[in-house]
């Protein structure tokens, strides 16, 4: 939201004047400033540090092409305590200044063959980032840069008419996101800006190397930007100042581990064979009785032992004698008068004839690790037709394996 007192006093000014910090028609003195810029470091104690220290960025630029101008000399007061502090622009014409938090600060720049910009002042209710000063290569009379910053702003006073030149290209905001630490770039981060209190708002998601583009419906004013990314914490929004120049802002990024909540996968195995010998289209329309899956694991039968899986089907038992699995009812006759051994089928074959073999029903059919189900039919005439047989009238036991 728009705060007063985070603006400018250049940009409190009357209609019509540039939102930039412009040159004055002076020429800046280089050793005569590079002797105050000495002296002002060889005082640490005016210089602001502690809890509390807010940064103020920004670039300096050309006037009329908004190229970077590195190397520039940029110097920034407290109008309150006094305390000064300067540095020099980098390759792409940034610079980085620190007060104390609420400050009022006016900040200048110079360069050689340049003439001063016009001291811009700001109060530091926090983080301020897209200051632009520009700097116009014409002058006059040298002038110190301390001089200007300590000199009152004149809003009566307009600047030149070739001062007055904007750049009149399209407004880009760049950037890139990366990580705090490990400086990695953030991809699918997602960056909004927001003018002022207004409803204005635009939008840029980041690349695979974490930079954004973007040229919003605004040219001016103070912006708040706002990154988001799945996997980060989400920053504090900075403050942005728009003059109508493109900007290039860098973002980072806290990393903070997704707390996702367990999730629980059900597997079902699929058997190919149950699939084609119709087994699973039996179990469902209810013809016989089957025992498949996750039953035959929680039974946890051992080898030699496979007949007691049956035991779970609807009228078996095991003879007393044998351990053999028979029916109790097998076309309504009781299985302990006058029927045998039901048949045995093992993937089609038949393995046992119940009247004519005295094979074991664990000798014939293999251990229960290779079973995938078991169908069985006491009344054989519920079986599939391809699986009667003339020894089949005391019932039948289909064995798949998987």
């Amino acid at each position: 939201m728009h705060n007063p007192s985070c603006t400018p006093s250049a940009f409190r000014s009357a209609p019509g004047r540039s939102l930039r910090a412009r040159s004055r028609r002076t020429r800046f003195a280089a050793p005569a400033a590079a002797g105050v810029l000495a002296a002002l470091l060889l005082a640490p104690a005016l210089l602001p540090g502690g809890l509390g220290a807010q940064t103020l960025e920004g670039r300096v630029v050309r006037a009329g092409t908004g190229a970077p101008l590195a190397g520039a000399t940029v110097m920034g007061a407290d109008s309150a305590t006094g305390a000064v502090q300067q540095t020099v622009t980098d390759e792409l014409g940034r610079f980085t200044l620190t007060f104390g938090a609420g400050a009022v600060v006016a900040v200048a720049a110079v360069a050689p063959d340049f003439d001063p910009s016009a001291p811009a002042r700001f109060r530091l209710d926090g983080a301020l980032t897209g200051v632009v000063l520009v700097l116009t290569p014409t002058g006059e009379e040298p002038r110190s840069l301390l001089d200007l910053l300590q000199e009152p702003d004149d809003p009566d006073d307009p600047p030149p008419a070739q001062e007055r030149r904007e750049y009149d290209g399209p407004m880009v905001i760049t950037g890139r996101v990366r990580e705090r630490e490990s400086a990695r770039p953030v991809g699918q981060a997602q960056v909004t800006f927001v003018l002022g209190d207004s409803v204005l708002t635009a939008t840029a998601v980041t690349d695979g190397t974490g930079t954004f583009r973007l040229e919003p419906p605004f040219r001016e004013g103070m912006v708040t930007v706002a990154v988001s990314a799945l996997g980060y914490q989400t920053p504090e929004p900075r403050r942005v100042i728009l003059q109508g120049e493109p900007v290039f802002l860098s973002l980072t990024m806290q990393a903070q581990p997704l707390d996702l909540p367990t999730l629980e996968v059900t597997v079902s195995r699929r058997e190919p064979r149950l699939e084609r010998f119709g087994v699973l289209d039996r179990a469902a329309r209810g013809f016989g009785d089957v025992i498949m899956g996750e039953q035959i694991e929680r039974l946890r039968i051992t080898a030699g032992q496979t007949s007691r899986m049956l035991l779970q089907a609807p009228g078996v038992f095991m003879t007393p004698s044998q351990s053999e699995p028979m029916f109790r009812r097998a076309q309504g006759m009781n299985m302990g008068q006058g029927c045998s051994l039901p048949d045995i089928w093992l993937d089609g074959t038949l393995v046992r004839p119940g009247v004519s073999s005295t094979a074991r029903f664990d000798e014939v059919v293999p251990p229960p690790e290779m079973i995938a189900a078991i169908e069985t039919f006491p009344n054989p005439r519920t079986a599939p037709v391809q699986f009667r047989t003339n020894s089949s009238g005391c019932g039948i036991i289909l064995v798949w394996t998987r």
